[in-house]
């Protein structure tokens, strides 16, 4: 509105296509980084390719160890992979009022909830993580790597028998979600570039 003549101007300064692109996109790119962290839980658990007990459970094949994160995670790549849908794709326009409407405020709260549904997926491929280098007990670690299972093994104790995994992926996701995790890593990577 101007407020000089009273007058009301129609413009495309409200329009948020490119807004609305950028945040499907983001969502996509979530998606994939999702489906290959998926994988590697699922690989880390395969006996045949680690060389660890199946599903890393020290007791044997008699337990279930760590199976159900594989499944949790392949189960949150398929919704992640449902959410990933480009938002921007529909007109959600009516009564001939606006031209076209991008859908903006979907894509955004898709994408909010992809990277919470990511986030657990982080926190199982985590424990899993943790695990499998316990179990591997390799002479020397990588800092950054040993700093990770130390944070982790804070908040989550490492599976010696069957157990409800609930808490522990909450208790994982927490954690990513503090930030404490990335500053580790960025805290480790300067150390190795003054040693």
């Amino acid at each position: 509105m101007l407020a000089e003549g009273q007058e009301i101007l129609s413009t495309g300064n409200f329009h948020t296509p490119a807004t609305a692109v950028a945040f499907d996109t983001l969502a996509l790119a979530l998606s994939q980084t999702a489906a290959m962290a998926a994988a590697r839980v699922a690989r880390m658990m395969a006996g045949q390719l680690t060389g660890l007990p199946d599903a890393l459970s020290p007791r044997g094949a008699a337990r279930t160890g760590l199976a159900l994160l594989s499944l949790t995670a392949a189960a949150l790549v398929k919704e992640i992979r449902r959410l990933a849908h480009p938002a921007s794709v529909d007109d959600g326009s009516g009564f001939d009022v606006e031209d076209h409407a991008p859908m903006t405020p979907a894509a955004v709260r898709k994408a909010a909830e992809i990277i919470e549904l990511l986030r657990q997926i982080v926190a199982c491929e985590l424990i899993v993580s943790a695990q499998a280098l316990e179990l591997r007990a390799p002479d020397r670690v990588a800092p950054v790597a040993a700093a990770l299972k130390d944070a982790l093994r804070a908040e989550v104790a490492a599976l010696d028998d069957d157990r409800s995994l609930t808490e522990d992926v909450e208790a994982a996701s927490r954690l990513v979600a503090s930030g404490a995790l990335g500053e580790l890593v960025r805290t480790a990577a300067g150390s190795g570039e003054q040693s």
